[in-house]
C-alpha cells in the first residue's frame, strides 16, 4: 500500500517572505555584482598602463572576502581553547586548540577559515591528538592582510615553531598549495592530508581575468608580479611540481563532482608525491570536509605515523635476554 502525505491545517504555510539566510545571500550577491562592474570599469580606465593595472590586479588577487561563520562552526570553536601565536610578520594571530598529544594543524582554503575543518576535531582528539585550527591573514578572525601561498606557508611554519613541531597537517583547497610551499621552505611533518587540493595559481589568475575582463598584457603583468612575490616561476609550481617537496606520506581526498578544483590537480599531485588518492562522489568542494567516511579515513591515516614501530630484532634480543 502506498503512503500519502497530506498537509494538515496546523502546518505553516509559506508567507511569501524570503528566509533570512537566503536574503543575506541575495544582498551579498547584489553588492558583489555592483563591485565587480565598478572594477571592470576601473580596469578599462587603467588599460593604458598595463603595469599600473597589474599592480592593482595583484593587490586584488591577494584580498580575500570574509564570509559569515555558520552556527555549527561557532559551536565547535566554543568547545576549544582560544590562544594567540606570533604569525606572519610577527603579528599576533588567533588559533583554537582541542585535546592533547601530537599536534595536527587544520589549514583552510581561500576565503575560508580553520573552523571549516572543525568536523575533524572530534575523531582526532578521540585518537589522542591535539588539534589546532588557524586562520591565515585576511581570513576568518585573523587581522587584515594580503594572502598568497607564501603567506599561508608562513602561517603554518610560524605555528610549527610556536607548537614545537607538527605531527600532521590537514589542508583544504588553496591551503594545500600553501602547505606545499611550507614544505618547500622547510616545514616537516609525519603525515599530510589534502582535501580537494588546488595546485595552480595560474588558473586562479585566469579565473580572475575572466571575471574582470582583463586583457592579456595585464594578466601577464599580474603573473610576473606573483612570481616575483613567491620567488618561484609559475612553471615551477604548475602540474603538482611544488608538491614534490612534501617528503612524508600524503593522503589526497577529492570528490569527482567538485566544480572548483579539477581532478587533473589531484592526478598531478599523485604523480609527484608519495600519495594515496581516495575519490568520493556527490560531496562537492566543501561538504567533503564533514563526510564521516572522509573523517575516519583521514584520522586512521594520521594515526599510522603515531603508532610505535616494533623492531623485530630488538624484540628478539629482549625476549632472548636472560636478565
Amino acid at each position: 500500500m502506498g503512503v500519502r502525505v497530506i498537509a494538515s491545517s496546523s502546518q505553516k504555510r509559506p508567507t511569501g517572505r524570503t528566509p533570512p539566510a537566503e536574503a543575506r545571500r541575495e544582498r551579498r550577491a547584489s553588492r558583489e555584482k555592483v563591485i565587480l562592474n565598478r572594477l571592470k570599469w576601473a580596469f578599462r580606465v587603467l588599460a593604458f598602463s598595463p603595469r599600473r593595472a597589474g599592480a592593482v590586479a595583484e593587490r586584488l588577487f591577494q584580498r580575500a572576502r570574509r564570509y559569515r561563520r555558520p552556527e555549527w562552526e561557532r559551536a565547535i570553536l566554543a568547545t576549544g581553547t582560544r590562544f594567540h601565536y606570533l604569525g606572519p610578520g610577527g603579528v599576533a594571530m588567533p588559533a583554537t586548540s582541542w585535546g592533547e598529544g601530537p599536534v595536527v594543524a587544520l589549514m583552510h582554503g581561500w576565503e575560508g577559515r580553520g573552523s571549516q575543518l572543525g568536523a575533524f576535531v572530534e575523531p582526532l582528539v578521540a585518537a589522542g591528538f591535539k588539534v589546532v585550527a588557524v586562520d591565515a591573514p585576511g581570513h576568518g578572525d585573523a587581522p587584515d592582510g594580503l594572502a598568497n601561498p607564501m603567506v599561508f606557508a608562513e602561517t603554518l611554519r610560524r605555528l610549527e615553531h610556536w607548537m614545537g613541531g607538527l605531527h600532521a597537517v590537514i589542508a583544504h583547497s588553496f591551503g594545500a598549495l600553501g602547505t606545499a610551499y611550507a614544505f618547500y621552505e622547510g616545514l616537516t611533518a609525519a603525515r599530510v592530508v589534502l582535501v580537494a587540493p588546488a595546485t595552480s595559481p595560474r588558473v586562479a589568475t585566469e579565473t580572475m581575468a575572466r571575471m574582470l575582463s582583463l586583457p592579456p598584457d595585464i594578466v601577464g603583468d599580474l603573473q610576473r608580479r606573483i612570481e616575483k612575490r613567491v620567488k618561484l616561476q609559475l612553471d615551477e609550481i604548475e602540474n603538482g611540481r611544488l608538491f614534490s617537496h612534501i617528503t612524508c606520506p600524503v593522503l589526497v581526498v577529492h570528490d569527482v563532482d567538485d566544480t572548483e578544483v579539477s581532478t587533473d590537480d589531484v592526478e598531478a599531485i599523485a604523480a609527484t608525491t608519495d600519495a594515496r588518492v581516495r575519490w568520493t562522489r556527490g560531496l562537492g568542494h566543501r561538504r567533503i570536509l564533514r563526510d564521516p567516511a572522509v573523517l575516519a579515513r583521514a584520522t586512521a591515516f594520521i594515526e599510522e605515523a603515531a603508532r610505535p614501530r616494533v623492531d623485530p630484532w630488538r624484540s628478539f634480543l629482549v625476549d632472548s635476554s636472560p636478565f
